[in-house]
């Protein structure tokens, strides 16, 4: 997964049964996403790609590196 999303640490916690991204190229805020499957997983990371990618444009990235740690 890391390799078809670079810029994206994943782990899989198997106490948890569930997988873990954590955004490596938002310095603003710490974004970190958990999905039960991989393919939910790869689905919310490309969301919160292009998220940050749109905010970085218009505010710099920071509310958008927020609201994603948030929303998990």
């Amino acid at each position: 997964m890391e390799v078809a999303r670079p810029g994206w640490v994943v782990m899989w916690s198997p106490w948890r049964r569930t997988l873990t991204a954590f955004c490596a190229f938002s310095a603003s805020a710490p974004v970190v996403l958990d999905a039960a499957s991989a393919e939910e997983l790869l689905r919310l990371m490309d969301a919160a790609g292009a998220h940050l990618w749109r905010s970085r444009g218009a505010a710099g990235g920071s509310s958008a590196s927020v609201a994603w740690a948030g929303d998990r």
